[in-house]
């Protein structure tokens, strides 16, 4: 309700006794705030709780992606890695689930997936075997991983994490996800980086400790709100892009099990958006 507040206080204020105009003026505003909530929702807190802590992260798909193919009755599909299967026999479909319904007790299906952002139609073959029906299609709706939780935003409840997009691994493509979650994760192992390989965290999931939802996946990051019951922790002030200078700093991150401890880190070079 900050937004709430300073625009109340700056139509109504002290002039609330003179007449009807200024409350006219500020349910306007008001119905031009409720619109315009998207945008104000994103908005950064001048304080934010530094995380630190290892999430686990699943992403879920509102469709099927296609991430390989293999021969059915001695022929390949024609679909290719990338497309997105949205329709079987005219029937929408969103999940692998469905996907397998639809094409139980038949021969053949009609396929309507995305391409390019053009919708297809293809002919494929099902092949009953071993109690199995095989598309010859090599299918994912969703994508599970660990990453670090980066920030927490007090007022909006808004978190960031990753500071990177999560691609899928055959497409190499930003995944499109309709939904997500986080959740706690503990920290088992560290893979150490060497030249040509980055290193990683193996940690286990809890998939029913869920922390948060998720309604982003960016080039710059994952994004969503958060559960803060019972999420105390200090806040740190947000520094301006000239605040940020060379030398010392202080990071926060999970190496063991679920503690978040603090690091020292050196900053020796700052680089601009418009950077190479």
């Amino acid at each position: 309700m900050l937004f709430f507040t300073i625009y109340y206080s700056y139509f109504l204020g002290n002039n609330i006794y003179e007449g009807d105009d200024n409350i006219k003026k500020f349910i306007k505003l008001l119905v031009m705030l409720l619109l315009l909530n998207p945008l104000i929702i994103n908005a950064y807190s001048p304080y934010i709780y530094a995380g630190g802590e290892s999430i686990g992260i699943e992403l879920k798909s509102n469709y099927v992606l296609v991430v390989g193919t293999y021969k059915i009755k001695g022929t390949k599909p024609n679909l290719q890695i990338g497309d997105k299967i949205i329709s079987v026999d005219g029937n929408s479909i969103t999940s692998i689930k469905e996907l397998s319904q639809s094409v139980q007790n038949k021969n053949k299906v009609k396929i309507g997936y995305i391409r390019n952002n053009k919708l297809n139609i293809e002919d494929i073959n099902i092949e009953y075997d071993d109690g199995i029906y095989k598309t010859g299609l090599y299918v994912k709706d969703e994508i599970m991983g660990i990453g670090t939780l980066t920030y927490v935003d007090p007022i909006t409840s808004i978190f960031g994490s990753l500071g990177h997009e999560i691609a899928e691994k055959m497409t190499k493509k930003l995944f499109d996800a309709h939904d997500g979650t986080i959740f706690s994760s503990f920290v088992t192992k560290i893979v150490k980086s060497k030249n040509g390989s980055p290193g990683e965290k193996i940690a286990n999931f809890n998939t029913n400790d869920i922390l948060g939802k998720i309604n982003k996946n960016t080039k710059i990051g994952v994004y969503g709100n958060f559960d803060l019951t019972n999420f105390a922790k200090r806040l740190y002030k947000v520094s301006k892009p000239s605040e940020i200078k060379l030398g010392k700093a202080k990071i926060f991150t999970t190496v063991k099990g679920d503690e978040v401890e603090e690091f020292e880190i050196n900053i020796t070079k700052l680089s601009s958006k418009n950077d190479n």
